[in-house]
């Protein structure tokens, strides 16, 4: 074999042709041809850098496992809204309960609407509707036109 025919054969041969452990022709070549020799090195070279480059990039997980990931945080997020309406009715029970126990009383006298002043007569406008509270201060009233 000639250098020129090694030199077009070297890009397409296996590594361990190049590496000269078979008993082809072209690892026979590779033996004997100093030069040769030497541009089979430097293609196993590069090819060891970009094995090893393409090592480095490669994603650390399989696409199985990121399938696997999103399934697993999406039954984790249906999960977290199944408990949202019995969590809001829990919240809705503790904020009533406070409220019924916060209400203002006074030991031994029930609560009692406040009473309007007998001599109050409101007229609402045509279409209208009013409302009257009266406040803890019997000179204020409030009269709500809706």
């Amino acid at each position: 074999m000639t250098c020129t025919e090694a030199l077009e054969l070297l890009l397409e041969a296996e590594p361990h042709e190049l590496a000269r452990t078979t008993d082809s022709e072209l690892s026979r070549h590779l033996r004997d041809c100093a030069t040769c020799r030497t541009s089979a090195a430097r293609i196993l070279e590069a090819e060891g850098v970009l094995r090893r480059r393409l090592a480095a990039t490669a994603p650390v997980r399989s696409a199985d496992d990121a399938v696997e990931l999103a399934r697993r945080r999406h039954v984790r997020r249906r999960r977290a809204w199944r408990l949202l309406p019995p969590l809001a009715a829990a919240a809705a029970a503790l904020v009533g309960i406070a409220l019924w126990r916060l209400r203002p009383s006074v030991p031994g006298v029930p609560l009692q609407p406040a009473a309007r002043p007998p001599d109050l007569v409101i007229t609402a406008p045509a279409g209208r509707n009013v409302l009257v509270m009266t406040t803890d201060n019997p000179d204020v009233v409030v009269f709500w036109f809706f």
